[in-house]
């Protein structure tokens, strides 16, 4: 039923976010960092949620899937894009930012 599936589709994505979390502090080795990269994946993941009902999509097996994904292809990038930050050579946020942008790119 459409409830159990909302309950699928909401401890996938959880136990993703948590895994994420795990394999960031693990690739970065720095846990505010990484927590900031969680807060991305989480947007990300927020704006598919918001699109699903814009493009008709109701939350069915295929959905459910496609949320635990989400998680993932989002962490790739942003375990990259925490990676290029941490190892910055700048010395400010700001700096560090920009360079982890012009390396990485925005997309």
């Amino acid at each position: 039923t459409q409830r159990e599936m909302v309950t699928a589709a909401i401890t996938g994505v959880m136990l993703s976010l948590v895994i994420a979390f795990v394999v960031m502090v693990i690739a970065t080795q720095n846990w505010w960092v990484s927590l900031l990269g969680l807060v991305n994946i989480i947007a990300i993941t927020a704006v598919f949620l918001g699109l699903m009902p814009l493009i008709g999509w109701s939350l069915g097996e295929n959905e459910c899937i496609f949320l635990i994904a989400v998680v993932g292809l989002s962490v790739d990038y942003t375990v990259h894009l925490l990676h290029v930050y941490n190892h910055s050579p700048e010395k400010t946020r700001e700096g560090r930012s920009r360079h982890a942008l012009s390396e990485m790119g925005i997309s």
